[in-house]
């Protein structure tokens, strides 16, 4: 639910192409889609994403290459205005 439609488009077109390629070559492959269970799931997804995002940074950071950091004004009168 989170994805743009046009990667999650090039994904799918991939993905059919890789479980082609791993089955000519002999690796047995699940076509099911694994499906998130719970919100649980999407939170340690999450947390996950953030631990690889930090790591890369810090990584980064240590071979004197940081990350640029980009501040973003806080729309919080314009979130609030739409949830109304």
């Amino acid at each position: 639910m989170f994805r743009d439609p046009r990667v999650a488009a090039r994904m799918d077109r991939e993905l059919v192409r890789l479980i082609s390629r791993s089955m000519q070559i002999g690796l047995s492959v699940s076509r099911s889609r694994p499906k998130s269970k719970s919100v649980a799931d999407l939170a340690a997804r999450m947390a996950l994403s953030c631990l690889v995002d930090a790591d890369h940074s810090d990584t980064s950071a240590h071979y004197g290459q940081p990350k640029a950091e980009r501040k973003a004004a806080p729309l919080w009168k314009e979130r609030l205005a739409t949830a109304e």
